[in-house]
């Protein structure tokens, strides 16, 4: 993931279903059955992606309007 390999679908399911079946080094929280796995429906998923996906873009770095936060 850390490589860019993945893409946010796959690591959406990577977290909402993790396997841990084969490894050794896992840490004992992302096991299954612990809190840490998301267990969320497709449509849960899809929320989530259109959510991260309206925080991406550059206008924030390049818009001046956003360069002084106590201007209205």
């Amino acid at each position: 993931m850390h490589t860019g390999d993945f893409n946010i679908d796959m690591v959406m399911e990577h977290y909402n279903d993790i396997d841990a079946a084969g490894n050794p080094n896992l840490d004992n929280v992302l096991r299954r059955g612990s809190r840490i796995n998301l267990n969320m429906t497709n449509e849960e998923k899809e929320a989530v992606i259109a959510f991260l996906k309206i925080l991406t873009g550059s206008d924030m770095y390049t818009n001046t309007k956003w360069s002084d936060l106590f201007i209205n």
